[in-house]
């Protein structure tokens, strides 16, 4: 185990106010030695409007002290239509107490075809008054192989209207190895055609140690065939400070096999 963990200490504080506010606390890129904690407010207020739309407001980068909060109003409307489209409309980046609503629709077709294919079929950027939706499909397998491969297939940015999908496979494979390692293989960009599939492997070690860290071992980037592993630790501690913060504590980029 690494003698010399760098943790960063995010802090944050989740409480709702009697407006029903959500707020989130946090400071970013703190060492978690520092007694100098300056977080960050973000302001969030989950409502449901009469129409059905649901509404939330934020605000982000501003100093918990600040009596100033400028809240951001995420407006989304998650309705169903009858042909079974999904659709979620929001607008961002528009201060909360401008009466002017602008929100983008994001249209979502969810269905699973008779072969097992998934599919989510999206517009974005779209005004949600305009007539004129040009989804996009997105198209995903989710299967599991005899050797307990998960297989999840999926092709961006196709017209919902095109008759050829040219999906992505996406290989992933999750097993636990007998010392606790968490094994994640994924090949990226490949076609589901193809008969040669280069996955990847993603280790990942999820131990406590015995004072309460949590220990997240991962290596990106490797063939699943080699048997040289150099997974990264990610360090995180989860506690609650008696005034109810809630402290995430995490080094990055540490070797697990370094001493120092």
């Amino acid at each position: 185990m690494s003698l010399h963990m760098l943790p960063i200490r995010i802090l944050c504080l989740h409480i709702c106010s009697p407006s029903g506010y959500y707020v989130s606390t946090r400071s970013p890129h703190q060492d978690i030695m520092s007694p100098h904690i300056l977080p960050i407010r973000i302001l969030c207020l989950h409502t449901f409007s009469p129409s059905g739309y649901y509404v939330s407001a934020y605000s982000t980068h501003q100093d918990i002290m600040s009596p100033h909060i400028l809240p951001i109003r995420i407006l989304c409307l998650h309705t169903f239509s009858p042909s079974g489209y999904y659709v979620s409309a929001y607008s961002t980046h528009q201060d909360i107490m401008s009466p002017h609503i602008l929100p983008i629709r994001i249209l979502c077709l969810y269905t699973f075809y008779p072969s097992g294919y998934y599919v989510s079929a999206y517009s974005t950027h779209q005004d949600i008054m305009s007539p004129h939706i040009l989804p996009i499909r997105i198209l995903c397998l989710h299967t599991f192989s005899p050797s307990g491969y998960y297989v999840s297939t999926h092709s961006l940015h196709q017209d919902i209207m095109s008759p050829h999908i040219l999906p992505i496979r996406i290989l992933c494979l999750h097993t636990f190895s007998p010392s606790g390692y968490y094994v994640s293989t994924h090949s990226p960009h490949q076609d589901i055609m193809p008969p040669h599939i280069l996955p990847i492997r993603i280790l990942c070690l999820h131990i406590f140690s015995p004072s309460g860290y949590y220990v997240s071992t991962h290596s990106p980037h490797q063939d699943i065939m080699p048997p040289h592993i150099l997974p990264i630790r990610i360090l995180c501690l989860h506690t609650f400070s008696p005034s109810g913060y809630y402290v995430s504590t995490h080094s990055p980029h540490q070797d697990i096999m370094s001493p120092h």
